[in-house]
């Protein structure tokens, strides 16, 4: 598809960045929505403690967005500046989300609060703030005109707004179909699905999507317009 202008994004672009993001959400507005719920009504685990790990887990996340971002800024490929970030967040957040939902039934107890801290801490503290990260860097890179991102970032409101609001809809059906939220195979039917929803959206968001402006030009844009 041609440009109709140059450093414009296309409309297969723009539809690609709603698509991924949307894509990232079956990921994290699943976890956020339903992870408690699978922690204790499938795993058997306290719900005290699911929210204190949830909650150290976050900071940790606030520690691991400055090192990103620091890594980002440092690192340049021929792929751009933020696009291989998205392809390699694709697989993480599709492994993250899936071993998140498969918390092994042998395991001890103890083995179980291990489990899920590791595997949560992870998706939260790593691949999603990774996907966030080029995510969020992506959108001034996408296009030299403000009125374009700005449409850009309209469509992706609407787009994740409506999929996360399917998403809530459908996955209490998934859960019941499955054998209710009770049942290991139930998590593992949805996860499953959602990983692979999940990990092709983002790659492809990344692999598609052009950088119009060099990553240099946007840095030296940000140091004119704070001198």
């Amino acid at each position: 598809m041609r440009q109709k202008k140059e450093g414009v994004s296309t409309l297969f672009e723009k539809i690609m960045y709603s698509l991924g993001d949307i894509g990232a959400n079956f990921c994290w507005s699943f976890m956020g929505g339903f992870v408690t719920l699978y922690y204790t009504d499938s795993v058997g685990i306290a719900a005290g403690f699911a929210g204190t790990m949830m909650l150290v887990a976050r900071v940790l996340d606030g520690i691991t967005d400055i090192i990103t971002g620091f890594i980002m800024e440092r690192v340049h490929s021929r792929w751009g500046k933020a696009r291989p970030w998205l392809m390699l967040s694709a697989p993480l957040l599709g492994i993250s989300l899936f071993f998140s939902f498969h918390v092994p039934g042998g395991l001890s107890y103890t083995g179980k609060l291990i489990w899920v801290s590791v595997t949560y801490t992870f998706t939260a503290a790593v691949s999603f703030t990774l996907y966030n990260m080029a995510f969020t860097a992506l959108l001034p890179l996408m296009s030299l005109d403000s009125q374009d991102r700005g449409t850009i970032s309209v469509m992706n409101r609407i787009c994740t707004m409506s999929g996360v609001l399917c998403l809530n809809v459908v996955t209490p059906l998934l859960l019941a179909f499955g054998g209710g939220e009770k049942a290991q195979g139930a998590w593992s039917l949805v996860s499953v699905l959602y990983a692979v929803i999940c990990a092709v959206l983002v790659f492809c968001m990344g692999f598609f999507i052009q950088e119009k402006v060099p990553a240099e030009t946007f840095s030296n844009k940000k140091r004119e317009c704070t001198e």
